[in-house]
């Protein structure tokens, strides 16, 4: 991969609601704005798919200020996503309203003359069979972040739940992003080193990124399991931390870097960004 390049991102668009240490904050989410908010301060061509009511001003602002294309369709709203972080730093996620699964229209412009396609789920349902068929017939690069196929929603709230949708996706992809309780339901060890090398024995040439929170990641590459260390950093808000690394992961691909070198550019990059967010928006409570 070489050049600044094109990356396209799908999934939804979200309104957040983030509890940290009781401070409580509404703001634009979801993968597509948290990794196509740093690829495009990265310099790469950025697009994405997601579902958009026909007003959202303030999230149409925040796209069109950073350059992102968008390819939407309209819903009644976005999907809202509540999440709560306790003093240890653990997350629980509740769901409000869920958008429709994204469909093969909005993904058809965004996916055109992209480098490398960006799958971005945040639950099984997000995008749609015919939106996934038209990513697998497309001859860009295919990258997933496994969160939404490792969850399910159960009266508003998110569970662990392996869904059925995966298996067909991975031997498709190039690079796959997963954190270790992910990594775990997919091929059955918590240990990021040996679910690593158990996904390079099932899926030779894939890159496969496990993220450790504060004890950084393991990237398996060439069947070779890698363990990175990174910096710790003090952040008042975790949320969509894996998001940036990944989108800085294949930002560093995509103009050549190799996988260990665009590893350690995706963790100075999240680093960086955590302890200074330029991807946050704030939106009106009501």
């Amino acid at each position: 991969m070489s050049g600044a390049g094109r990356i396209a991102v799908i999934g939804s668009l979200t309104r957040d609601e983030v509890t940290v240490a009781e401070r409580r904050t509404r703001q634009l989410g979801g993968v597509v704005w948290h990794a196509g908010a740093i690829l495009a301060s990265l310099g790469v061509e950025t697009a994405i798919a997601t579902c958009l009511p026909a007003g959202a001003g303030e999230a149409r602002a925040a796209l069109s200020t950073r350059g992102i294309e968008l390819h939407d369709q309209d819903d009644v709203s976005t999907t809202d996503f509540h999440n709560d972080y306790d003093a240890a730093g653990h997350r629980t996620q509740r769901v409000g309203h869920v958008a429709r699964p994204i469909r093969r229209a909005a993904v058809a412009g965004a996916i055109a003359g992209a480098d490398i396609v960006h799958l971005g789920p945040l639950h099984p349902d997000d995008i749609a069979d015919s939106a996934l068929d038209s990513v697998r017939a497309a001859p860009a690069r295919l990258a997933l972040d496994v969160q939404g196929f490792t969850r399910a929603i159960r009266d508003g709230r998110i569970v662990p739940e392996l869904s059925d949708r995966l298996g067909p996706l991975l031997p498709a992809c190039h690079v796959v992003k997963a954190d270790r309780g992910e990594a775990a339901l997919i091929v059955g060890s918590d240990d990021p080193v040996v679910a690593a090398e158990r996904f390079a024995e099932r899926f030779p040439g894939l890159e496969v990124l496990i993220t450790c929170s504060v004890d950084g990641i393991v990237l398996a590459a060439d069947g070779a399991p890698h363990r990175l260390d990174c910096r710790p950093v003090e952040t008042l808000d975790p949320t969509g931390a894996g998001d940036v690394f990944l989108a800085a992961y294949l930002r560093a691909r995509l103009r050549g870097d190799p996988p260990i070198a665009a590893a350690g550019f995706a963790l100075g990059t999240t680093a960086a960004e955590l302890a200074n967010p330029s991807r946050l928006v704030e939106l009106d409570p009501t």
